[in-house]
């Protein structure tokens, strides 16, 4: 990124695939890109998300901080639609390539914890 993070500042992350390229954006600009994944994020067994792990992995690689809302999109957003995410704060009205969004008001009736092995 242009600059270090500083503790208990929110920042605005969002990542994206297009089938041939991801990218990485930190409060709407843009910081990285990678080629590494190509085609489909699933093979064509399991063409079907079961388990969406959002803040770490089975692997114990573990976010440290919040995240305060999750957009699922049908298609790879643009860096412009990045930005207009970002300053509308996903407050703008559904849009049919929007599979799920979440901001967590209701976390205890809609979603349930993973249990930490350790």
């Amino acid at each position: 990124a242009h600059r270090s993070y500083l503790p208990g500042q929110w920042v605005y992350l969002a990542a994206t695939y297009d089938g041939r390229l991801m990218k990485l954006y930190v409060n709407g600009a843009q910081v990285a890109t990678s080629g590494e994944q190509v085609g489909g994020i699933f093979s064509p067994l399991t063409q079907k998300c079961k388990v969406l792990m959002l803040g770490g992995s089975a692997l114990n690689h573990n976010y440290r901080g919040y995240v305060e809302r999750f957009s699922l999109w049908k298609a790879a957003r643009t860096q412009r639609e990045v930005l207009l995410d970002m300053e509308t704060r996903g407050l703008h009205a559904p849009l049919p390539q929007l599979l799920l969004q979440e901001n967590w008001d209701n976390v205890k009736r809609a979603w349930s914890p993973m249990k930490d092995s350790s």
